[in-house]
């Protein structure tokens, strides 16, 4: 395995971080600094120190969180406020695969596989996620239809087609509406509807690809099965003993 690899593996830090790690001659592999993050290691064999601590592959770890409100899913955050990691207590370092605004809910997936991670994020998966808005008006069928096609963005990027449908007309004048879409650009699902003259008054994510907040209450999180961790592998193109080496 490359040596970068193995060190965002063990959980030091992201692959660029670990590239300037390398490069600083922060890394030892049996008692030689190693300033190449391409250099191929051996698991079994060979001895691999940063700053002196000897480092070893960490458990793979997949866990499924119904996010609350008010938590932010950055690692780092001036003000102190609630992350997303702080609710799962591990010594291991998760991190989330993608995000969801500080005032959004629903699931979000954990894992300290940055492989997999970087891959269900990535538009070329097309990895489908559901969310329910509610709107500070009722949905038109016109509208239904623009983001079913497309909308430009604020910054003038046209969306890929969406599917959407109304849910429920509630008695105070808004409504509830379903959007599945297959990017992840920030804040996307509020800048669609801002683009079609709508705001989203709250926003819960539903479903990750197949994974939904079904029988987690806000805050509550759980291991993603074998079967769902297989899944998530076949969905992202990668072969899980592979990965995992």
């Amino acid at each position: 395995m490359r040596l970068n690899k193995f060190l965002a593996h063990c959980g030091i830090a992201s692959r660029r971080m670990c590239d300037e790690l390398i490069f600083n001659g922060k890394v030892i592999v049996n008692n030689k600094v190693v300033d190449s993050p391409w250099c191929e290691v051996d698991l079994e064999k060979d001895i691999i120190l940063v700053n002196g601590k000897h480092l070893k592959l960490e458990n793979k770890i997949y866990i499924a969180i119904n996010k609350p409100k008010d938590v932010i899913c950055t690692l780092r955050d001036d003000f102190k406020r609630v992350r997303i990691v702080d609710l799962v207590p591990m010594k291991e370092r998760l991190y989330p695969v993608g995000r969801l605004d500080y005032d959004t809910t629903g699931i979000i997936l954990l894992t300290n596989d940055g492989d997999i991670a970087n891959r269900l994020i990535h538009p070329r998966y097309k990895v489908e996620k559901v969310y329910k808005a509610t709107l500070n008006n009722i949905l038109e069928r016109k509208d239904i239809l623009k983001l079913e096609r497309g909308v430009i963005l604020d910054d003038g990027v046209h969306t890929q087609p969406a599917k959407c449908k109304l849910l429920k007309v509630l008695s105070n004048g808004c409504s509830i509406a379903e959007l599945v879409i297959k990017e992840g650009m920030k804040r996307q699902v509020k800048r669609m509807f801002a683009a079609i003259g709508y705001k989203v008054i709250e926003l819960e994510r539903v479903q990750f690809a197949f994974i939904t907040s079904q029988g987690l209450k806000r805050g509550e999180w759980r291991y993603l099965t074998s079967s769902e961790v297989k899944m998530l592998f076949k969905i992202a193109g990668m072969d899980q003993k592979v990965a995992s080496n």
